[in-house]
């Protein structure tokens, strides 16, 4: 039987939600059926190689539009898909989708898919000169136009990528829940792998330090949160381009011996099971996959009213509104220390944001079948 070539494009493979996702299909889906390869952006190593590697798929570099200009960039795809012979061509890359899928519509791909994993612009606003804003219109007309296939996250993350006059599907971020719920023997492991007493009070969050992600909110909540409970632990993974900043910011308010930056963990479904609680104040979201992993595990779990309910798979979550960080130390303070995490898994599955959920409904899409 023939397989199904597909080429998933998408900027970078290292730890972000829309990568994440991709990772959890690559381990879940059939490979006697399909062939998932891979186009990004530079040619920097990523952190999800090795699993790609062990797939047998294939990590294809480009130019991003950004350096060598929307056209130069349609060609170099264009010949790319032409050499390649791709069934699938699925695009992840927000608003650079267009010069892809309109390269794939040139050379001949029958499926062509994007998907939108976000509400918002991912610049800063600061950022986004006119110049751009043409770019964004043009390439949104071209993602629209030129997509056989239009998913989404969640209903926001559709509606803000395309045109209300085309139908979208919702894919949820499915996770493998069995490998994400809680478990107490890790929590003492991890506990005592920090050196963290029973009485410590531990906060965390998952995600790349980005203005989007908002931690200069999350580093005034904790501080809040050290007045009412000095025995407080920040725990923060990830990296990006403002950890520089932030360092800096929790040097300056002296609080730097509590709060530990991990870096890029490939344990992160282990850590939450030593946490108290999950601390989530971003400025927007498509549909945060580490909201998904975190409810698994059970955390309490307090994130910026910013945030579209679709998120509460299990009823429990706590929305708050930003820049006001003693309400949020307040609310935070209120849950115990080292308690037992919550049994959420079965709302997880209910919910259809089990990992073979979403498999089956990508392989659905991948074979062509409406």
């Amino acid at each position: 039987m023939k397989k199904i070539k597909v080429l998933e494009v998408i900027a970078e493979l290292n730890r972000g939600g829309a990568e994440t996702l991709l990772m959890n299909i690559l381990d879940y889906i059939n490979h006697e059926k399909y062939q998932i390869d891979f186009l990004c952006y530079g040619n920097k190593k990523f952190d999800y190689e090795e699993n790609v590697n062990k797939h047998h798929g294939k990590i294809y570099r480009t130019s991003p539009p950004y350096k060598i200009g929307m056209f130069n960039h349609i060609s170099e795809v264009k010949k790319f898909l032409m050499l390649h012979n791709y069934d699938v061509v699925h695009v992840h890359n927000l608003f650079n989708c267009g010069p892809v899928l309109l390269a794939a519509f040139l050379a001949g791909v029958k499926i062509r898919i994007a998907h939108s994993h976000n509400t918002e612009y991912l610049d800063k606003k600061s950022m986004i000169t006119f110049k751009k804003k043409i770019y964004y219109f043009l390439a949104k007309i071209l993602l629209n136009l030129f997509s056989t296939e239009k998913l989404a996250c969640g209903v926001d993350a559709g509606k803000f990528l395309y045109f209300p006059w085309y139908k979208f599907k919702v894919v949820k971020n499915g996770i493998p829940c069995e490998k994400y719920k809680f478990n107490p023997s890790l929590q003492l492991k991890y506990r005592n792998m920090f050196n963290f007493s029973d009485n410590d009070f531990i906060l965390g969050h998952v995600g790349r330090f980005t203005e989007q992600k908002n931690h200069i909110e999350l580093i005034n909540i904790f501080s809040e949160v050290l007045k009412l409970r000095p025995n407080s632990y920040l725990i923060l993974i990830g990296t990006g381009e403002e950890e520089k900043k932030i360092k800096n910011y929790v040097k300056h308010l002296k609080i730097e011996n509590n709060v530990k930056f991990l870096g890029v963990r490939k344990d992160v479904n282990k850590l939450y099971n030593m946490l108290d609680a999950f601390v989530f104040p971003s400025l927007f979201e498509g549909l945060p996959f580490t909201i998904i992993e975190a409810q698994c595990n059970g955390i309490n779990i307090f994130l910026s009213d910013t945030i579209t309910r679709e998120v509460d798979l299990c009823g429990k979550l706590n929305f708050l509104s930003l820049n006001d960080p003693t309400m949020w130390a307040k609310k935070i303070c209120e849950i115990k220390v080292k308690n037992i995490h919550d049994d959420n898994k079965s709302y997880i599955i209910s919910a259809g944001y089990d990992i073979m959920s979403t498999v089956k409904d990508i392989e659905f899409i991948y074979r062509g079948e409406d």
